[in-house]
Order: C-alpha cells, then sequence, then structure tokens
C-alpha cells in the first residue's frame, strides 16, 4: 500500500509525535510505501529510514497559530494532491482540511486519529468554535475514526456525533497497536475494491 500520513510536528516525547513514528515506522517496516507530511519538526530520534518525511515548514507571517495551521494545510494540499497514494491518515484538526483534499480529489480513504478533542480541551481558544467544526468534518469524511482513550471516545460520540461504528479505540499503551491500525486499512480497501468491481459488473451488463 502507499500511504500518507499527516501530522502537525514531530518533537522527541510528544505523545502524538511519538505515536506518528511508532506507526509509520511499523508500516514501512511491514513493506508499505509511507509518507510522512508534517509541518515542522523538532526530533533527534531516529525511526525507520524507509518512511519519506516530508517537511512543509512554515514561512508565514501570521503568529496567530489557528491562521498559519490553515495556511500550510493549503500549501500540503498543493502538492500532495498530485501523489499516488491508497490512503491518508490525518491526525487532529490540524491536518484534517488537507486529508480531505486529498482524499476527495484522489478518491481514496481517509482515516483520522483524534488524540483529544477540542470539548475535552475546555473551548478556551478564539478559534475552538472552528477547531471543532473541523474535528466534525474529520470525522463526518473518515472512513474511520481512531481514538486513544475511552474519554476521548465519549466526547467523539457526543459532542461531534460520530457514528459508533466508524470509531474505533486504538489505545498506544496495548501491545499490537499498528498492526491493528493495519488491519483496519486493509479490510476497508478491500470493500471499496469489492465495490468497484460490482459496480463495474452492473455496467457492463
Amino acid at each position: 500500500m502507499k500511504i500518507l500520513v499527516i501530522s502537525r510536528k514531530l518533537s522527541d516525547g510528544e505523545d502524538v509525535s511519538e505515536y506518528v513514528k511508532y506507526l509509520t515506522s511499523y508500516l514501512a517496516d511491514a513493506g508499505h510505501k509511507v509518507t510522512l507530511a508534517i509541518f515542522e519538526q523538532d526530533c533527534s530520534s531516529e525511526f525507520s529510514e524507509r518512511v519519506s518525511v516530508e517537511v512543509f515548514s512554515s514561512k508565514f507571517d501570521s503568529e496567530d497559530f489557528y491562521n498559519r495551521t490553515m495556511m500550510l494545510n493549503n500549501r500540503v494540499k498543493s502538492i500532495l494532491e498530485e501523489y499516488d497514494f491508497d490512503l491518508v491518515h490525518a491526525n487532529d484538526w490540524s491536518t484534517v482540511s488537507a486529508g480531505i483534499s486529498v482524499s476527495g480529489r484522489q478518491e481514496i480513504p481517509l482515516f483520522m486519529t483524534l488524540h483529544s478533542t477540542e470539548n475535552q480541551r475546555g473551548f478556551a481558544n478564539k478559534h475552538s468554535s472552528s477547531i471543532s467544526e473541523m474535528e466534525w468534518k474529520g470525522v463526518y469524511n473518515s472512513e474511520k475514526v481512531f481514538v486513544n482513550n475511552k474519554k476521548s471516545i465519549n466526547s467523539v460520540l457526543d459532542d461531534l456525533d460520530a457514528p459508533r461504528d466508524k470509531v474505533k479505540l486504538i489505545d498506544p499503551i496495548s501491545d499490537h497497536w499498528p498492526e491493528k491500525v493495519l488491519k483496519t486499512y486493509r479490510k476497508a480497501l478491500n470493500r471499496e475494491e469489492g465495490c468497484r468491481s460490482f459496480i463495474s459488473m452492473i455496467s457492463n451488463l
């Protein structure tokens, strides 16, 4: 599989970064072609050399984190839409816009990991409503939403109106969790391939 993973940053010891590093390394070592797109990197630790890392560093004047993030999403979209992937995996609200765009442009499934929600974080930001709406859009457009803990599952279900069968608990402390993610990818891709084959068969009748 050709897999695009999008995350805001790589930073040593930061929870989302460690999740992304472990997942992408596992996927690459399992023989898949993995591209990791990030907005910034502050990371000294090594992970699989088989992972292709694309850094879209910020060169924008805006000091507003939300606006800078949206501009970086637009930059990612304009470049990565032309690549060839089988699926895209976004992490948190900050990468949803790019994930949805690449997914729609290439007609490939979108997966998302929500490590927390804006409701859980207290809605304390002036952009909180927009961030929560971005999370909702990510849930709505995703084939599957991975959530790291039970509290976040409740927020995704109650605050973001996610269908229960779309949400999957992936605890990064548990054993074999990247394997569960990979199995979910495969199941979704096999289902899509089956649908395409059925439509093709019907069209030829």
